[in-house]
Protein backbone atom coordinates (compact mmCIF):
# COMPACT_ATOMS: atom_id res chain seq x y z
CA UNK A 1 0.00 0.00 0.00
CA UNK A 2 1.30 3.76 -1.16
CA UNK A 3 1.74 6.47 1.55
CA UNK A 4 -1.37 7.86 -0.30
CA UNK A 5 -3.68 4.86 0.17
CA UNK A 6 -3.43 4.69 3.92
CA UNK A 7 -5.39 7.55 5.16
CA UNK A 8 -8.19 6.10 2.99
CA UNK A 9 -7.89 2.87 4.81
CA UNK A 10 -8.10 4.46 8.58
CA UNK A 11 -10.80 6.25 7.55
CA UNK A 12 -12.61 3.96 5.59
CA UNK A 13 -12.13 1.73 9.03
CA UNK A 14 -13.78 4.39 10.65
CA UNK A 15 -16.28 4.16 8.63
CA UNK A 16 -16.78 1.16 8.89
CA UNK A 17 -16.58 0.92 12.69
CA UNK A 18 -19.00 4.18 12.80
CA UNK A 19 -21.48 2.42 10.83
CA UNK A 20 -21.53 -0.91 13.18
CA UNK A 21 -22.42 1.77 15.97
CA UNK A 22 -25.09 3.25 13.91
CA UNK A 23 -26.37 -0.58 13.51
CA UNK A 24 -26.42 -1.43 17.33
CA UNK A 25 -27.96 1.62 18.33
CA UNK A 26 -30.52 0.95 15.35
CA UNK A 27 -31.07 -2.59 16.94
CA UNK A 28 -32.07 -1.15 20.35
CA UNK A 29 -34.23 1.22 19.05
CA UNK A 30 -35.66 -1.14 16.80
CA UNK A 31 -36.02 -3.71 19.70
CA UNK A 32 -37.58 -0.77 21.44
CA UNK A 33 -40.03 0.33 19.13
CA UNK A 34 -41.11 -3.69 18.96
CA UNK A 35 -41.67 -3.30 23.03
CA UNK A 36 -44.13 -0.53 22.27
CA UNK A 37 -45.90 -2.17 19.35
CA UNK A 38 -46.31 -5.02 21.18
CA UNK A 39 -47.68 -3.00 24.13
CA UNK A 40 -51.08 -2.01 21.74
CA UNK A 41 -51.99 -5.52 21.13
CA UNK A 42 -52.53 -6.36 24.68
CA UNK A 43 -54.87 -3.31 26.22
CA UNK A 44 -56.80 -3.39 29.58
CA UNK A 45 -60.04 -3.92 27.75
CA UNK A 46 -59.06 -7.14 25.84
CA UNK A 47 -55.29 -8.44 27.95
CA UNK A 48 -53.63 -10.81 25.42
CA UNK A 49 -50.46 -11.47 27.04
CA UNK A 50 -49.69 -13.82 25.02
CA UNK A 51 -50.12 -12.41 21.76
CA UNK A 52 -48.25 -9.56 22.93
CA UNK A 53 -45.12 -11.57 24.00
CA UNK A 54 -45.28 -14.16 20.85
CA UNK A 55 -45.13 -10.71 18.58
CA UNK A 56 -42.74 -9.38 20.92
CA UNK A 57 -40.19 -12.68 20.16
CA UNK A 58 -40.75 -12.45 17.26
CA UNK A 59 -40.25 -9.40 15.76
CA UNK A 60 -37.10 -9.55 18.42
CA UNK A 61 -35.61 -12.51 16.94
CA UNK A 62 -35.90 -11.10 12.78
CA UNK A 63 -34.50 -7.92 14.61
CA UNK A 64 -31.90 -9.83 16.25
CA UNK A 65 -30.66 -11.57 12.44
CA UNK A 66 -30.81 -9.03 10.73
CA UNK A 67 -28.47 -7.07 12.98
CA UNK A 68 -26.05 -9.74 13.73
CA UNK A 69 -26.13 -10.68 9.90
CA UNK A 70 -25.37 -6.61 8.84
CA UNK A 71 -22.79 -6.58 11.98
CA UNK A 72 -20.83 -10.14 10.24
CA UNK A 73 -21.07 -7.77 6.40
CA UNK A 74 -19.36 -4.93 8.12
CA UNK A 75 -16.63 -6.50 9.96
CA UNK A 76 -16.15 -8.90 6.95
CA UNK A 77 -15.51 -5.38 4.57
CA UNK A 78 -13.16 -4.17 6.99
CA UNK A 79 -10.65 -6.64 5.30
CA UNK A 80 -11.21 -5.45 1.93
CA UNK A 81 -10.59 -2.01 3.11
CA UNK A 82 -7.09 -2.86 4.81
CA UNK A 83 -6.17 -5.20 2.13
CA UNK A 84 -6.98 -3.18 -1.20
CA UNK A 85 -7.23 0.17 0.35
CA UNK A 86 -10.65 1.05 -0.36
CA UNK A 87 -13.40 2.98 0.71
CA UNK A 88 -16.19 1.99 2.85
CA UNK A 89 -18.81 0.98 0.47
CA UNK A 90 -16.25 -0.22 -1.94
CA UNK A 91 -15.34 -2.89 0.39
CA UNK A 92 -18.77 -3.43 1.74
CA UNK A 93 -19.20 -4.18 -2.24
CA UNK A 94 -15.88 -6.07 -1.96
CA UNK A 95 -17.48 -8.19 1.00
CA UNK A 96 -20.31 -8.71 -1.21
CA UNK A 97 -18.47 -10.16 -4.32
CA UNK A 98 -16.08 -12.46 -2.43
CA UNK A 99 -18.64 -14.34 -0.50
CA UNK A 100 -20.41 -14.90 -3.58
CA UNK A 101 -18.04 -16.24 -5.35
CA UNK A 102 -16.78 -18.31 -2.05
CA UNK A 103 -19.59 -19.14 -0.71
CA UNK A 104 -19.30 -22.56 1.03
CA UNK A 105 -15.32 -21.31 1.89
CA UNK A 106 -16.73 -18.77 3.98
CA UNK A 107 -19.10 -21.38 5.40
CA UNK A 108 -16.59 -24.45 6.77
CA UNK A 109 -14.61 -21.55 8.15
CA UNK A 110 -17.27 -19.64 9.96
CA UNK A 111 -18.55 -23.20 11.04
CA UNK A 112 -15.41 -24.41 12.68
CA UNK A 113 -14.47 -21.19 14.17
CA UNK A 114 -18.03 -21.57 15.42
CA UNK A 115 -18.19 -24.54 17.06
CA UNK A 116 -14.87 -24.11 18.69
CA UNK A 117 -16.24 -20.87 19.89
CA UNK A 118 -19.31 -22.56 21.72
CA UNK A 119 -16.93 -25.25 22.83
CA UNK A 120 -15.22 -22.59 24.72
CA UNK A 121 -17.83 -21.05 25.88
CA UNK A 122 -19.12 -23.94 27.55
CA UNK A 123 -16.01 -24.85 29.21
CA UNK A 124 -15.36 -21.13 30.20
CA UNK A 125 -18.96 -21.40 31.30
CA UNK A 126 -18.20 -24.71 33.45
CA UNK A 127 -15.07 -23.45 34.85
CA UNK A 128 -16.60 -20.33 36.20
CA UNK A 129 -19.28 -21.33 37.81
CA UNK A 130 -17.22 -24.40 39.33
CA UNK A 131 -15.60 -21.84 41.71
CA UNK A 132 -19.27 -20.54 43.07
CA UNK A 133 -20.01 -23.70 44.62
CA UNK A 134 -16.52 -23.40 46.68
CA UNK A 135 -17.72 -19.58 48.00
CA UNK A 136 -18.80 -21.00 52.24
CA UNK A 137 -15.70 -22.59 52.54
CA UNK A 138 -13.25 -20.68 50.42
CA UNK A 139 -12.70 -17.14 50.96
CA UNK A 140 -14.64 -15.27 48.33
CA UNK A 141 -11.97 -12.65 47.02
CA UNK A 142 -10.41 -15.71 46.38
CA UNK A 143 -13.24 -17.46 44.43
CA UNK A 144 -14.07 -14.32 42.43
CA UNK A 145 -10.41 -14.07 41.86
CA UNK A 146 -10.68 -17.29 40.09
CA UNK A 147 -13.94 -16.86 38.26
CA UNK A 148 -12.71 -13.70 36.85
CA UNK A 149 -9.62 -15.54 35.55
CA UNK A 150 -11.29 -17.94 33.74
CA UNK A 151 -13.73 -15.37 32.18
CA UNK A 152 -10.62 -13.39 31.12
CA UNK A 153 -8.87 -16.74 29.80
CA UNK A 154 -12.30 -17.13 28.11
CA UNK A 155 -12.06 -13.46 26.33
CA UNK A 156 -8.57 -14.64 25.13
CA UNK A 157 -9.57 -17.55 23.27
CA UNK A 158 -12.00 -15.75 21.86
CA UNK A 159 -10.47 -12.85 20.62
CA UNK A 160 -7.95 -15.36 18.93
CA UNK A 161 -10.78 -17.42 17.31
CA UNK A 162 -11.97 -14.30 16.32
CA UNK A 163 -8.21 -13.45 14.53
CA UNK A 164 -8.39 -17.21 13.57
CA UNK A 165 -11.56 -16.43 11.10
CA UNK A 166 -10.27 -13.40 9.95
CA UNK A 167 -6.83 -15.02 8.63
CA UNK A 168 -9.40 -17.85 7.50
CA UNK A 169 -11.61 -15.53 5.46
CA UNK A 170 -8.28 -13.34 4.15
CA UNK A 171 -6.87 -16.98 3.42
CA UNK A 172 -9.38 -17.83 1.05
CA UNK A 173 -9.01 -13.81 -0.25
CA UNK A 174 -5.50 -14.65 -1.14
CA UNK A 175 -5.49 -18.50 -2.81
CA UNK A 176 -4.54 -18.77 -6.23
CA UNK A 177 -7.24 -19.70 -8.55
CA UNK A 178 -5.54 -22.93 -9.37
CA UNK A 179 -5.96 -24.15 -5.44
CA UNK A 180 -9.24 -23.19 -5.32
CA UNK A 181 -10.41 -25.68 -7.99
CA UNK A 182 -9.78 -29.20 -7.13
CA UNK A 183 -8.59 -31.81 -9.58
CA UNK A 184 -10.76 -34.96 -10.55
CA UNK A 185 -9.87 -38.42 -8.60
CA UNK A 186 -8.29 -40.96 -10.83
Amino acid sequence: ISGCERPWTIRALIDLNFLRVILFLAVILALGGTAILAGFISSNAHPRPGLAAALFCGLAALIGIAGWNLNWWLSLAEIFAVRDGEDALCAFCAAVTFFRKHTSAVFVVSTWTGLAHLVAFSVAVSFASLPLAFIRVVPSRLVIAVAMFVILAYFAVADWLYMARLAGYVFIADMPDPLRTTSPLP
